[in-house]
């Protein structure tokens, strides 16, 4: 029996001691980012029956666990993937709000309106210089701040675009991390558990859901599948699929795939850094600019169906296209070359030629445009009117040339001069491309502010029919473009607008996501964090057992060597 006492207390002895173990690693890792605390379970060890009797074998470790919880970890990796979506949309929203317009820069919407306030001026007085040299100033203004507007938007989306690329490659090392560590794990034994492994793969898998958004399901022997929210398989035990990215059919920017079948990932836009730097680009950026570009078609091509449609103080003999024309052969709304072609339809203008008192022409000449007419056949027309000619450059260039006599242009119902930028205020069809017709913008008399008189083609000096047309465009719902019909203050009011909501919305989604994520992990903590005052009182319980097996053992040495002296 002296001998069975001192196995049981040698074995006490032995769990104490990887009691006092696992204490040591816990207060070592009490401030170790991801460390889970660990536990020793003790059990009591197998009886042995002697005669009639079961007697205890003492104790023995039975394994070493940790404090987890798998259903808590869930949610934190998917609360994870939800928060860094929200701050990572947030900070790039953020970035865009200088272009917006701030305290300093009133932006577009103020431009706008600073360009028909100079309209409304140049209305009141049409032949003053002054108010024409405003309303050049203002007109570029509005173009300088759409190109600079759309540069920004264009930049943020090439950046946005360049770190998704960035993260994916992240995100492979993450996945093969993750991988490898699955394989160690499933093959570690059930009474070793790796718990160290444990943690490094969870510590892992929050980085991965910082990415992208994830779904887990735990397999046997520890294993463990994730998934994209699709249900598209990412990791399974100790095998992964890696990621790249290529342009896709429906957008000309990098999208995130599998290497291996070369498919968009389902569901990679519902969380992570990923997922928000996607909707940033994809979505947020693009709306933006899409709203950008429609205010600018219709403030193009509006302004300048009314400037070619009129003149101004300068007394013009000599008109050049703004644009290059690729197919001067083919129908006038068949050219490709032309932004605003399809807006050709049948119909005319009429060209006045000024020469002396009466006019050459008295009521001017129409220039007929039908369904198929091509632009060398306005050529021909052009040439068959007394006292001006039209030529055609190699590069598709319309010239029209009244020598020593002005020239004007009056009821175009075709469309044709807006379209092919002949006499027009603004050259370009976006906000990348709006700029000021160089003539006007060294000449502003050559801004229409009077029409020619339909019957006798007289051009009175204090006409001011084509200013006021122009200045009833800030108050006219415009639809160049096919978007709904509205006034060009509501479009870029409507566009500042949505971005104001969007940043404060998301804005808000992040509050509400990191104060998710510091409650799950106030209560991860509270499972698997170490206590360093619980901690030192089970240290000082495994300490008081094992001093206590170590009497034993003395005892029983003591009773063994009485024994033995009996015996001699």
């Amino acid at each position: 029996m002296i001998f069975q006492t001192l196995q049981i207390a040698s074995k006490s002895l032995t769990a104490q001691q990887m009691g006092m173990d696992t204490i040591s690693r816990n207060i070592s890792n009490a401030n170790t980012p991801g460390y889970s605390r660990q536990s020793t379970n003790l059990v009591s060890s197998p009886t042995t029956r002697i005669g009639q009797l079961q007697l205890g074998n003492g104790v023995e470790v039975v394994n070493v666990t940790r404090a987890a919880s798998s259903g808590l970890r869930q949610s934190q990796v998917q609360v994870n993937s939800l928060d860094t979506f929200a701050k990572s949309l947030m900070d790039g929203l953020g970035a865009l709000q200088g272009s917006f317009g701030n305290l300093n820069n009133t932006g577009l919407p103020a431009a706008l309106n600073d360009f028909f306030t100079a309209q409304q001026q140049l209305a009141n007085l049409p032949s003053d210089p002054a108010a024409r040299s405003a309303l050049v100033a203002k007109a570029s203004l509005v173009a300088t701040q759409s190109n600079e507007m759309q540069k920004q938007l264009v930049n943020a989306q090439q950046l946005a675009n360049q770190q998704i690329g960035t993260l994916v490659s992240q995100a492979n090392q993450l996945i093969t991390q993750i991988a490898q560590i699955n394989r160690q794990i499933t093959q570690s034994t059930t009474r070793n558990p790796a718990n160290n492994l444990l943690d490094q793969r969870d510590a892992a898998v929050m980085k991965l859901s910082a990415l992208m958004p994830l779904q887990e399901i735990n397999g046997a022997n520890g294993g463990l599948m994730l998934q994209t929210p699709g249900g598209d398989l990412i990791v399974k035990d100790g095998f992964s699929r890696q990621l790249s990215v290529a342009p896709t059919t429906n957008s000309p920017f990098d999208q995130p795939i599998f290497t291996d079948n070369k498919q968009p990932l389902s569901g990679i836009t519902k969380g992570g850094q990923i997922g928000a730097l996607m909707t940033l680009r994809d979505q947020r950026i693009s709306s933006y600019l899409g709203n950008l570009n429609s205010m600018n078609k219709n403030l193009i091509f509006s302004a300048n169906q009314i400037q070619s449609n009129g003149t101004g103080t300068t007394t013009v003999s000599r008109y050049t296209s703004g644009l290059n024309a690729a197919a001067p052969a083919a129908p006038l709304n068949a050219d490709a070359s032309v932004p605003f072609a399809a807006k050709i339809v049948p119909g005319s203008f009429t060209i006045h030629v000024l020469n002396g008192n009466p006019p050459t022409n008295p009521a001017g000449t129409a220039i007929n445009i039908t369904a198929t007419t091509t632009l060398n056949q306005v050529v021909t027309a052009i040439n068959a009117v007394p006292g001006v000619t039209a030529t055609l450059s190699a590069a598709g260039k319309l010239t029209i040339d009244g020598g020593v006599n002005r020239v004007a242009f009056s009821k175009d119902s075709s469309n044709f001069l807006a379209a092919y930028e002949v006499n027009t205020l603004f050259h370009g069809s976006s906000a990348a491309t709006i700029a000021v017709d160089p003539a006007i913008a060294q000449d502003s008399g050559r801004l229409a502010t009077a029409t020619p008189d339909p019957l006798t083609s007289s051009i009175a000096v204090s006409d001011n029919s084509a200013a006021l047309k122009m200045l009833a465009l800030r108050d006219t719902s415009l639809s160049v473009d096919g978007t709904p019909p509205a006034t060009l203050a509501n479009r870029a009011n409507t566009m500042i607008g949505q971005f104001g909501l969007d940043l404060a919305s998301i804005t808000q989604e992040n509050s509400l996501r990191t104060t998710q994520a510091a409650a799950l992990k106030k209560q991860q903590q509270a499972i698997s964090g170490v206590n360093l005052d619980q901690e030192m009182v089970k240290m000082i319980a495994f300490q008081r057992s094992y001093q206590a097996s170590a009497k034993m053992i003395q005892i029983a040495d003591r009773m063994l060597n009485t024994l033995m002296g009996v015996i001699r």
